[in-house]
């Protein structure tokens, strides 16, 4: 999505385009937006904000991955079936983080 982006940004001769590509968390993204320093960040998870407005430009699909054998295997899952099933899920800093995306989906759905 980004490398398609910046074609069409830099194919308008008249705009002049600085770029710079940094690294850092959802909370980092947020602290800078709000100061000034960038002027655009990508994220995975909504902030709730009132200075940031966001806005989905693709949803991702929740993909589960599991060991050859499970009763579950070949067949369409639910959140339901898998909220008791014991998982590793990451990271647990910092937050707010993907993780507590996947926790929320659980808590709202299962």
């Amino acid at each position: 999505m980004l490398p398609q982006l910046i074609r069409r940004l830099r194919s308008n001769g008249t705009l002049e385009l600085e770029l710079g590509l940094s690294e850092m968390t959802t909370l980092q993204q947020v602290e800078a937006l709000k100061a000034g320093r960038i002027d655009i960040g990508f994220g995975r998870i909504h902030i709730d904000d009132p200075a940031i407005v966001q806005k989905v430009l693709t949803e991702d699909r929740l993909v589960v991955a599991l060991p050859a054998g499970h009763p579950l295997l070949g067949q369409p899952v639910s959140l339901a079936q898998l909220a008791d099933e014991p998982f590793v899920l990451y990271p647990a800093n910092p937050r707010p983080s993907y993780a507590d995306h996947v926790i929320a989906l659980f808590s709202a759905r299962a």
